[in-house]
């Protein structure tokens, strides 16, 4: 039945005595006897639950004939609806764990936690946070289907749960895209596995769950003036600006260009301290990977960072950074002031289609500019800290192309210095 016939439904039901209610309801056919008495229990119609809690109702059929059955499935909405209910049967749960010797999924989630943390290196908080996010997910998950011990942990109920991950799920921890999926998924099968080394699972449950492929990596840098409207969209930033204190744009364009230039994560960037900083050299430990690294900084971005004006929430040993919040806080601060930028823009894509502006692509027109003026894979790779050269390929492999044509256009150059021509 449709959402806009509850309030018909409704009115044929018990007034609810609380704030939420479960109650059993026929819906009858268009033949039978009995239509227009949705409570008559003993005809062989289908049977539906009407749902109402925290204000929001919804009817679900309860895929029976049966009245018993549906008031069955109704108590059972109801006690899971109890908090003191809910605590007595986990309490019950974790009782039965301990006579059976059996490993909760808690205590699991927590040695796993510490075990990551003992294993990465020293204060590698980007990847511990990563994994305490997946952790997180697994306990709500297990919580919300009453799952309290690592065996009822089977591969059909992790395939139900791998299958509700979508850009569109009805639970909002579960809103996400391949790519992410993909991760967590990773995260979930590792967490099993650790339980499968610790003796507290026969085999992991995960095994046959199939690899998510992530969505396909698509790269557009700011190049064909993109980039100038960027930069020309923080000083309308500051124009619009309500009072001086709001004006970033002097912080923006040091942002922008440090990461242009250099093509480092947003993250490196922000954290950029001055005495890091020899010359026009920056040797930083990157956030994520902890990779060794020294990049070049242009004049012109190292004037704009000495330019920035003193602000009471920066460290004197910083150019962005208090000194005192995370650097994931931070990371998450900026990232949302330059989003903001593109109330200012208008740009597009090749096709021209409309594009939206994001930090990221300062870091890929970056690394495209570098291949497009001839430099390998293999030392871009290094110079934007990859773990690997298939890295690289996968997120710029689609520019070799364009790469070759520049490299064919210098070839021709030097052959017609030489006094031979060549058509291309």
């Amino acid at each position: 039945m449709l959402l806009s016939c509850n309030a018909r439904i409704e009115g044929c039901l018990p007034p609810p005595q609380d704030h939420q209610t479960v109650s059993v309801y026929t819906r009858h056919s268009a033949d039978c006897q009995k239509k227009g008495e949705p409570q008559w229990k003993r005809c062989k119609c289908a049977k539906y639950l009407y749902l109402l809690r925290d204000g929001k109702n919804k009817t679900i059929s309860a895929k029976t004939r049966s009245w018993d059955r549906a008031e069955q499935q109704a108590q059972e909405i109801r006690e899971s609806w109890d908090p003191v209910k809910q605590k007595l049967r986990e309490l019950d749960e974790l009782k039965q764990a301990q006579e059976l010797g059996e490993v909760t999924i808690t205590f699991a989630l927590e040695r796993w936690l510490a075990s990551v943390k003992a294993d990465s290196d020293s204060g590698n908080e980007h990847t511990h946070s990563k994994y305490q996010t997946a952790a997180k997910h697994i306990g709500a998950w297990a919580r919300s289907n009453h799952l309290i011990r690592l065996s009822q942990i089977t591969p059909d109920a992790l395939d139900h749960w791998k299958s509700s991950w979508s850009p569109k799920a009805k639970n909002p921890d579960d809103r996400i895209g391949k790519t992410t999926a993909g991760r967590r998924l990773e995260k979930v099968k590792r967490f099993l596995g650790y339980c499968v080394k610790m003796h507290w699972l026969a085999a992991n449950p995960a095994t046959e769950l199939k690899a998510i492929k992530p969505d396909p990596s698509v790269t557009w840098p700011l190049l064909s003036g993109r980039y100038e409207k960027v930069i020309a969209a923080t000083f309308e930033y500051d124009k619009r600006a309500r009072r001086p204190s709001d004006q970033f744009g002097a912080e923006m364009r040091a942002i922008i260009e440090l990461m242009r230039w250099t093509g480092l994560r947003i993250g490196d960037a922000l954290m950029c301290a001055k005495s890091r900083i020899q010359g026009n050299r920056f040797s930083l430990t990157t956030q994520k990977g902890r990779s060794a690294l020294t990049v070049l900084i242009p004049d012109h971005v190292i004037a704009a960072l000495n330019a920035l004006p003193a602000r009471s929430d920066v460290h004197p040993d910083y150019f962005f950074w208090s000194g005192n919040s995370k650097p994931k806080s931070l990371t998450g601060r900026w990232q949302r002031k330059l989003e903001r930028l593109n109330d200012y823009l208008s740009i597009a894509k090749d096709d021209g289609t409309p594009m939206k502006f994001h930090s990221h692509q300062l870091r890929d027109t970056f690394a495209i500019t570098q291949l497009l003026s001839g430099t390998s894979m293999q030392d871009l790779s290094k110079m934007l800290a990859h773990k690997s050269v298939k890295i690289t390929e996968k997120y710029y492999s689609p520019w070799v192309p364009e790469r070759q044509a520049a490299l064919e256009r210098r070839m021709a150059e030097a052959l017609v210095q030489m006094g031979v021509s060549v058509s291309l």
